[in-house]
């Protein structure tokens, strides 16, 4: 690993030396026989892809589909993130949710779900989770993604396995003064494809209206972060104003434990890299209920985006602390499940 780290940029390779130490405690911390082996030919990979951005920088488009040849850039993200997952401790919410947004999406119409984000590896956690149950959610979803996971030499390889509509949050715009107005004209091109899509209809689209990850508190507690309201408005006035009906769910996300984010936005490209074993779970809240709450919302356009979010992001916190209660306490609600079974040891599965 060493030797393959030379060939990076001298920049990326201590990067790379601290991933591969933290990688390989985690595969070894799940119990996986030969885990040496297994996270040495992970970490391997990951070096070769990386370097290829470096030598061939692939330039996301607007809308970036994933890519599975002659690389198989999903099936790659899919087995190191795995690698990271305990799935004894690991739970989807309401699959009976989940089944009405598989039936909507193959019946032609659209749907959006409004989520808090954790981690890098929250696009493999959704995909994990739900391939044995949905596997067209799972390799279908288009992720709404911003500047780090497509400009980050060591995020892109992960990034270009999935489905991207590919934005500039307003965290970002201001990074790098002289790429605003650039980062502005790719955000509209973006929104144009997004207005296209959905008058075609059959999407589902995952979008985290915080615009990055969630962060720890002072007591190093993770709590869903605080949603930009125009974000959510934006996809609900995009759908509504497609042909196919759209329906939004909020989802809620606890993967922080097997990859947490720094505990501070960072501006610069290349932060640190934390990998754990531990449990991630997800659920569904009750799909929102668009015409009702319009029907009911302030005249003003700002209170009324004010009001969906708060909506949104309420049912979508209600499920998170049951989550949080399950991997973290044990404390494993009803309307939880682990449709996973070739992942679980025998006679565990539910």
């Amino acid at each position: 690993m060493i030797e393959a780290s030379k060939m990076l940029p001298e920049s990326a390779a201590p990067a790379i030396m601290e991933l591969y130490k933290n990688y390989s405690n985690a595969v070894f911390d799940s119990g996986v026989e030969d885990a040496e082996t297994v996270a040495t030919k992970m970490i391997a990979t990951v070096v070769d892809r990386v370097l290829l951005q470096f030598e061939e920088p692939y330039n996301f488009p607007s809308f970036h589909q994933r890519m599975l040849e002659p690389f198989d850039y999903y099936d790659f993200g899919q087995q190191y993130t795995g690698n990271l997952i305990n799935f004894e401790q690991s739970y989807v919410g309401h699959p009976e949710r989940w089944a009405d947004v598989a039936r909507y999406v193959e019946g032609g119409d659209n749907v959006v779900l409004v989520a808090n984000h954790q981690t890098e590896a929250d696009p493999a956690v959704f995909a994990l989770l739900l391939e044995e149950i949905h596997p067209d959610l799972a390799t279908d979803v288009i992720y709404i993604a911003g500047d780090r996971v497509v400009g980050d030499p060591m995020c892109k390889p992960f990034s270009m396995g999935r489905n991207l509509l590919c934005v500039h949050s307003k965290k970002r715009l201001e990074d790098i003064p002289e790429l605003k107005d650039a980062k502005i004209k790719q955000n509209r091109r973006t929104v144009l494809e997004m207005a296209k899509m959905l008058a075609k209809g059959g999407n589902l689209i995952w979008v985290a209206p915080a615009g990055g990850r969630d962060r720890p508190n002072a007591d190093d507690v993770f709590f869903p972060a605080p949603w930009d309201p125009s974000a959510v408005e934006l996809m609900r006035k995009l759908g509504t104003s497609a042909k196919p009906k759209l329906h939004m769910f909020p989802l809620a996300m606890l993967s922080h434990d097997i990859m947490p984010p720094p505990k501070s936005i960072e501006k610069q490209i290349g932060e640190q890299r934390v990998c754990k074993f531990h449990g991630v779970a997800i659920s569904l809240a009750e799909e929102l209920d668009l015409q009702t709450i319009a029907s009911h919302a302030s005249e003003d356009k700002e209170q009324a985006q004010e009001e969906l979010k708060d909506i949104a992001y309420e049912a979508m916190e209600k499920e998170y602390w049951v989550l949080d209660a399950a991997v973290h306490k044990g404390e494993v609600s009803p309307h939880l499940q682990q449709p996973f079974p070739s992942k679980l040891p025998v006679n565990t599965g539910t």
